[in-house]
């Protein structure tokens, strides 16, 4: 899955056919299609990887981008649980940070190019089962971790306001 949409706004200015079209893309497919794929795996019992893209929205939580985040966060859990079920398969997690595009409207600090970071990510995968996928996502995730005002500083570059949980 390295697939999004996302529409922004309130949940309740949302349309419901914006938000069934965030959960059919963001979680619905890349569910049916690794259901397909680790059957296929199994049955040529061969050692193999499966990877999922996850996102910074999917450890920080924005106002206007709730239905998203959420999406992020169940790829990231949904690769942990399957990597208990199927010890045979590797998956892997790129929890991507900013990369120059379309998608990503703000500049924020460790954004990349989308080549420095697909060169990158390929030489991860199966390696880790968390990853930024480039040097610069892997500081960005340490800091945001470690160092708690980042991620406030974070959010007001993109527009929102945090909410403590």
């Amino acid at each position: 899955n390295n697939v999004g949409n996302v529409a922004r706004g309130k949940l309740t200015e949302l349309s419901n056919e914006e938000i069934q079209t965030m959960f059919n893309i963001n979680i619905a497919a890349p569910t049916f299609i690794t259901k397909i794929v680790i059957d296929l795996m199994l049955k040529r019992k061969e050692k193999s990887l499966v990877f999922f893209s996850g996102a910074v929205l999917g450890r920080m939580r924005f106002a206007t981008r709730q239905v998203y985040s959420s999406a992020k966060s169940y790829l990231e859990s949904f690769s942990e649980c399957l990597a208990r079920e199927y010890p045979s398969i590797d998956f892997t997690c790129l929890n991507i940070g900013p990369v120059e595009s379309n998608f990503n409207r703000a500049k924020m600090p460790f954004t990349v190019k989308p080549r420095q970071f697909a060169e990158s990510a390929v030489n991860k995968l199966g390696r880790y089962g968390f990853t930024g996928g480039c040097i610069q996502h892997d500081i960005f995730w340490f800091l945001f971790r470690n160092i708690p005002f980042l991620s406030g500083m974070i959010h007001k570059k993109m527009g929102a306001k945090p909410k403590s949980i």
